[in-house]
């Protein structure tokens, strides 16, 4: 029997015009939905995050790894956090798919800040401890 407690039952029709079940890795998107009413507590995750950012990025595309005491964040949402943190344990369990590389702008003095990923980047830093994160850099 196929394990499926990492996936989530689709019913879709084929081309064929029949109904059929497919067992597919739920979305980052169909994640939040569907655990909208999951606490996930910075107290039950303490001691369990991973320290490897492949656990919670989605690297396959173009990105680069940077120091993260080189990144600087233009806000921070309790409600952002909360959910961040729902979605990334999730991630790192396999449970949904790992989010894009933060995104950034290069300032003047060849820092970086933040233009998406704020939340994720407050969790990275205050709560899960990793030094070094992928992010892809946008033209101003």
């Amino acid at each position: 029997m196929r394990d499926t407690s990492k996936l989530t039952r689709k019913i879709i029709t084929n081309k064929d015009g029949h109904k059929q079940t497919v067992w597919v890795k739920m979305s980052y998107k169909d994640a939040k939905e569907k655990f909208k009413d999951v606490k996930v507590s910075r107290k039950s995750m303490q001691g369990k995050w991973s320290k490897d950012y492949k656990d919670y990025f989605n690297v396959d595309g173009e990105h680069e790894v940077v120091d993260i005491k080189d990144i600087t964040p233009i806000r921070q949402r309790a409600k952002g956090i909360a959910n961040g943190r729902k979605i990334m344990a999730l991630a790192m369990q396999g449970r949904t798919d790992k989010r894009k590389p933060l995104s950034v702008e290069v300032d003047s003095e060849g820092k970086y800040k933040l233009t998406d990923g704020n939340s994720t980047y407050y969790l990275l830093v205050n709560e899960i401890g990793i030094d070094k994160v992928p992010v892809t850099i946008q033209k101003k």
